[in-house]
């Protein structure tokens, strides 16, 4: 086995988290079965589309961000991009919003993008997430 593949690391949204969304999606799915009312429906149907988007991402992304010693894996909806460590700043952000304090990981990119991961991307606090990958970094 190579040394890239035993200190690769990776973040997933929580498994526990991606499950209820696809429940929460069939029951508003039977539900929206049994109701008669168009504006019923529609609210209801809207709410399943919502919440089976949800899912997929959570599972489609899954792991969502996966570090190793070349760099940096980021899966999304269109598929996943390789960032060498080369071209990546990663830094932890805190702002207050709604009276607590959030943190989330900045992957700054060389050409000017950045991808903003949370807690909910990353299954953990950012800030461990950042000192995992500070570790990892060559």
């Amino acid at each position: 086995m190579s040394s890239s593949r035993e200190s690769a690391r990776s973040w997933s949204p929580p498994l526990p988290l991606v499950l209820c969304g696809w429940v929460f999606a069939l029951v508003a799915a039977l539900w929206w079965l049994s109701l008669d009312a168009a504006v019923d429906r529609l609210f209801v149907g809207t709410l399943v589309v919502v919440l089976v988007a949800a899912a997929a991402f959570g599972s489609w992304c899954r792991p969502r961000l996966t570090a190793d010693d070349a760099g940096l894996l980021l899966r999304g909806i269109t598929g996943a991009r390789r960032l060498p460590w080369s071209e990546v700043t990663v830094r932890v952000r805190r702002d207050r919003r709604i009276g607590r304090t959030v943190a989330v990981l900045e992957l700054d990119l060389t050409d000017g993008s950045l991808f903003v991961l949370t807690r909910l991307d990353l299954g953990v606090d950012p800030a461990d997430a950042a000192e995992e990958l500070a570790a990892l970094r060559p």
